[in-house]
């Protein structure tokens, strides 16, 4: 499957034929993993983890170390991939020491993320003018930087970029209309992740109308998009898109039917969980699957109001190509296990399918 990767899995599952993995959708070449950048050399303790260092990379998960980590940094790396679960902790983490994180960064870092610090404005104003021109991919989720914080890094979003990272961050509408015009000049950007902002309808009027047609990933779920939203995500729809997220918004049936039309032919993945989806929603959505019938694989509908009923139409229009089909949290009584297998559909627990 194309795309595939670690940022965009929030709810899809795909199968083995002997056991239920994880799958994760989307940036699949654009996953932050210092692996990729040779054979690890080290492994060295900080606090009650390890701290990766590889032959042009460094990977580091957990509690924040930034002290320790920035003594192990080079100007010869070409990734830093870092990982804060718990966020910074106010007590240890002080302006000076970001700052020295910073000036250590390498000239020729092609890939760096820096997630969960939840450094907000202040990390920005540091770290904005350290990213390099040749930086390629930016992960900054989860580091709470709001309107202040898009307002300090948009100077610094490159024209090399091709996968941007920031969700989790409280953008907000205002944000959205700062980040936009920003967006459209980043003719290399392929991969999008601004779930989690709060963008709402005046996000979408900002944002979509920027967004190169060459994106092909795209994540927007939990941000209150609401169906008057959908007719700008369904007007400016990327024509390459094969990931879309639009999980958490409460689409709604007339939402959906702004989106179903402009289904992009390249689709491969389609995650719509969460949306209070009934079976009128999806009888009247299905027959537009025909416009992916070529291309997409994996459908999520999870945690909706879809019956056996509404599956039946579902069924009847859903492409042979897709491979996984999600319909976790919804009311699938037996007749409708019955349909998804004689269909072809195989499942380990009566919700996640794959054939």
């Amino acid at each position: 499957m194309n795309q595939i990767s670690k940022s965009f899995s929030k709810k899809l599952l795909s199968f083995s034929a002997a056991s239920i993995c994880v799958v994760s959708l989307a940036f699949a070449s654009d996953e932050f993993d210092a692996r990729s950048t040779g054979s690890p050399s080290v492994a060295i303790n900080i606090g009650p983890t390890q701290l990766h260092i590889f032959n042009k990379g460094i990977s580091f998960e957990g509690d924040e170390y930034l002290p320790s980590i920035s003594g192990h940094l080079s100007k010869d790396l070409e990734e830093i991939s870092i990982n804060i679960k718990s966020g910074f902790n106010p007590n240890k983490v002080k302006a000076d020491d970001l700052e020295s994180f910073a000036s250590k960064m390498s000239p020729n870092l092609k890939r760096f993320k820096f997630s969960g610090a939840k450094v907000g404005v202040g990390g920005m104003q540091i770290f904005g003018p350290s990213f390099p021109k040749g930086l390629a991919k930016l992960n900054l989720a989860g580091n709470e930087l709001g309107f202040d914080g898009i307002m300090a890094l948009v100077p610094f979003l490159h024209d090399n970029l091709t996968s941007l990272d920031l969700g989790n961050n409280n953008i907000g509408s205002r944000g959205a209309g700062v980040l936009a015009p920003r967006l459209r000049l980043l003719k290399l950007l392929t991969n999008l992740d601004l779930s989690n902002n709060s963008l709402g309808l005046a996000g979408m009027q900002f944002l979509m109308p920027q967004l190169s047609q060459n994106m092909a990933s795209l994540n927007l779920r939990k941000n209150n998009i609401h169906p008057g939203g959908f007719k700008y995500v369904a007007t400016y729809m990327p024509k390459k898109l094969q990931d879309l997220d639009l999980s958490e918004n409460s689409i709604g049936a007339s939402g959906l039917m702004d989106l179903a039309p402009s289904l992009p032919r390249t689709l491969v993945s389609l995650i719509i969980s969460d949306n209070a989806l009934d079976d009128k929603a999806i009888s009247d959505f299905a027959p537009y699957l025909h416009l992916v019938k070529q291309s997409l694989k994996l459908l999520d509908l999870s945690s909706n109001q879809i019956t056996s009923h509404g599956l039946v139409y579902l069924l009847i229009h859903l492409p042979k190509t897709v491979q996984h089909l999600n319909l976790t949290n919804n009311k699938i009584d037996e007749y409708g296990e019955i349909l998804l297998t004689e269909t072809g559909f195989k499942t380990a627990d009566g919700s996640l399918w794959t054939r």
